[in-house]
């Protein structure tokens, strides 16, 4: 197993912030980033759920992963 599957599997679990990743990918995706707190995002950053791409904040695949498997949770 590689090390973004090990992130993925460990911070899935952290419920609360997955639940806080789809709230941001919503406000991403509404172009509202002005409704984001910093420091969360600096925290998803570091986590590898969300990058920065020619100047555009959007979830990485890992991020992107987590979304999908909250969703599917509360489906």
């Amino acid at each position: 197993m590689n090390a973004p599957e090990r992130i993925f599997q460990i911070d899935v679990d952290d419920t609360a912030a997955c639940s806080e990743l789809l709230d941001v990918v919503d406000a991403l995706s509404r172009r509202r980033a002005d409704l984001l707190d910093e420091a969360v995002v600096e925290g998803f950053v570091r986590r590898g759920w969300l990058e920065w791409a020619g100047g555009t904040l959007r979830p990485t695949p890992i991020g992107a992963r987590v979304c999908d498997a909250v969703l599917l949770a509360y489906a």
